[in-house]
C-alpha cells in the first residue's frame, strides 16, 4: 500500500467514524423528543394536567347532589 492509498483508506475510516457519531446523537435528540411528547399524549388521553395529577372540575360546572 502506498502512503496515499493509506491515507485515502484512513480518511474514509474517519469518515464513516463521523457519519455514524451524528446519526447517533441525532436520534438520541429524536427519540428525547418523541419520548416528551409521547407523555404528554397519554396524560391529555388520561385526563392529567401537565404535573401528573387529574385536572379538577371547571369552575361553575353542574354537580349531582343527591
Amino acid at each position: 500500500m502506498s502512503e496515499v492509498e493509506r491515507a485515502l483508506y484512513y480518511i474514509f475510516i474517519l469518515s464513516l467514524v463521523l457519519i455514524v457519531v451524528a446519526y447517533y446523537a441525532g436520534s438520541v435528540n429524536v427519540l428525547k423528543t418523541f419520548g416528551t411528547q409521547f407523555g404528554n399524549l397519554l396524560d391529555i388521553a388520561t385526563g392529567r394536567n401537565t404535573q401528573g395529577q387529574f385536572a379538577g372540575y371547571a369552575p361553575g360546572a353542574p354537580t349531582v347532589t343527591t
